[in-house]
């Protein structure tokens, strides 16, 4: 396989990877920087490859196949049997157990043996101004291919969606509700989740963000008013 030759970020904020094969040219879309692992991208063949911290490129074949989701200092991928990985900086066990940063991908266990429909995952280094010592959020949540929707990591808002505010948790919890979910995205200390009604239910902090009409914290996913959208048909 050959080795990556050139990263381009574009205006919209994305990454691509630009790789030779032969005479020719491959581009793989990679998405946000990683900040802790650098960047990731997948080659056609299936294989990830990393830009190092030296420069070099490091390549993961625990992870082959399947997918790739990175934010700015933490990434997962899923295998191509379905097991996800995480990385990164794990200040909050966005990445799983442990603390500081993790360097290479770690299997995260206890999540049902089911596909994943969706993984999303954000950390967060924060700074709070002069006099304020520096914080650090994260969390990561994932749905399966039944509905269901598991979260872990920084819960001080109830970002993880289990009925109350806690410690950081390092392994999946289930989301408390009885919604079943096709996508779902995490925020800085909130979550967001379409169901299968293509409703959208959200949780955590909600100084207006959740969009609920009010500000207090959700401990457990709300409907959000207003969806699903109906488009009136076009036409005759």
């Amino acid at each position: 396989v050959s080795e990556p030759t050139l990263y381009e970020l574009t205006m919209a904020g994305s990454v691509s990877l630009h790789e030779r094969s032969g005479s020719s040219w491959d581009m793989t879309s990679i998405g946000p920087a990683a900040a802790v692992t650098g960047l990731c991208g997948r080659r056609s063949g299936g294989t990830m490859a990393c830009q190092g911290p030296s420069g070099g490129v490091v390549t993961y074949p625990e992870v082959d196949g399947g997918t790739l989701q990175s934010a700015s200092e933490s990434s997962c991928a899923t295998r191509a049997d379905g097991a996800l990985f995480c990385w990164g900086r794990n200040g909050r066990n966005q990445v799983g157990p442990g603390a500081g940063v993790v360097s290479t991908p770690t299997r995260i266990s206890g999540l049902p043996a089911l596909p994943l429909t969706s993984v999303s995952t954000r950390s967060e280094y924060l700074f709070f101004g002069i006099g304020r010592p520096p914080g650090e959020s994260g969390h990561t949540c994932v749905t399966v291919n039944d509905g269901r929707a598991y979260c872990w990591g920084a819960n001080s808002r109830g970002e993880l969606g289990v009925g109350g505010a806690s410690t950081p948790s390092a392994t999946p919890a289930r989301v408390a509700t009885t919604q079943r979910f096709t996508a779902i995205e995490v925020g800085l200390f909130h979550t967001c989740a379409l169901s299968d009604t293509s409703e959208v239910w959200c949780w955590g902090a909600n100084d207006g963000r959740l969009g609920t009409a009010d500000v207090s914290d959700a401990h457990a996913p709300v409907r959000l008013p207003g969806f699903p959208v109906r488009v009136p048909p076009t036409g005759p």
